[in-house]
């Protein structure tokens, strides 16, 4: 069934994992509140217009890697995005500042840095492994601490113990996305890992972002960070590996993919990591 352009613009997929992330950040912290689901509906907001803002941003690269999106194919104006997309932003931190201080907070700087990745002359997104460190920030590190501050303080340490292995695993897991745009971003200086180092290299690059990340799962069990039943998620680095195995089967191929199959996989990791450590929290309440 076609969806329509206002939705395809949000790129309904990827609004899943901020909210799972947020909630299972509130969980966590013992509460499951109208202003958790709130903030969680926020998350996925600020996303949306994020990836609205960065399509508007990137028209003429997708011009070339791809045209099919809503923008390029010409099927929605740059007017109606870009205010679609403001609009949006404007929506989730009103819904954030109802959520809570502290998350306001954290959802106006997630703000500012995705708007800092797409928009020029900033446009950090161009900048190699600082367009990787924003999204391991935005991604993965502000949604856990984010839903945690619903509830509770952030001077407890397990929000942080969480965010700090999503973000390593983010940081590597983004430049899946970056593939199969090389030949628009080349045309458009955009300088993403793929671009600087090809493909064979990005993937060497990301392939231990994708497996060691887990191993700080008993490190901190040990230290009382995490609880003892959140020890199995070391396996997933047994997931991780396998998915950079297959990246390195043909990495020249990565670049004729609208989006390599790995890309999904990286987002259930990450929504599976989360959902088994917020219901570790339930079990031990």
């Amino acid at each position: 069934m076609k969806i329509p352009v206002w939705l395809e613009l949000l790129r309904p997929f990827t609004l899943i994992y901020p909210f799972i992330a947020v909630f299972s950040g509130g969980v966590m912290s013992g509460i499951i509140t109208w202003r958790l689901f709130l903030a969680s509906i926020t998350a996925s907001l600020i996303n949306g217009a994020s990836n609205v803002i960065n399509q508007y941003c990137d028209i003429d690269v997708d011009r070339i890697n791809k045209p099919y999106r809503p923008l390029p194919s010409g099927r929605v104006s740059k007017n109606f995005a870009v205010l679609y997309g403001i609009f949006l932003y404007m929506i989730g931190l009103i819904f954030a500042w109802v959520a809570g201080f502290w998350f306001f907070l954290l959802s106006l700087i997630a703000s500012v840095l995705t708007i800092s990745y797409s928009v020029p002359p900033v446009r950090i997104k161009a900048r190699g492994f600082l367009g990787n460190l924003v999204l391991s920030i935005t991604r993965g590190l502000i949604p856990v601490i984010a839903g945690w501050s619903v509830g509770k303080d952030l001077v407890y340490p397990q929000p942080w113990a969480v965010g700090i292995i999503l973000s390593l695993f983010v940081f590597g897991a983004n430049t899946s996305k970056d593939f199969s745009d090389i030949k628009g971003d080349k045309a458009y200086g955009i300088k993403t890992i793929p671009v600087i180092y090809g493909n064979l290299k990005a993937v060497e690059i990301m392939r231990p972002f994708l497996v060691f990340p887990f191993f700080l799962v008993p490190l901190f069990v040990w230290f009382g960070f995490l609880n003892v039943l959140t020890l199995p998620l070391i396996f997933l680095s047994v997931w991780g590996f396998f998915i950079s195995r297959n990246l390195l089967k043909n990495p020249e191929k990565l670049s004729l993919e609208r989006n390599h199959p790995s890309w999904i996989h990286m987002y259930l990791i990450m929504m599976i990591f989360l959902l088994y450590v917020a219901f570790t929290s339930l079990v031990i309440t």
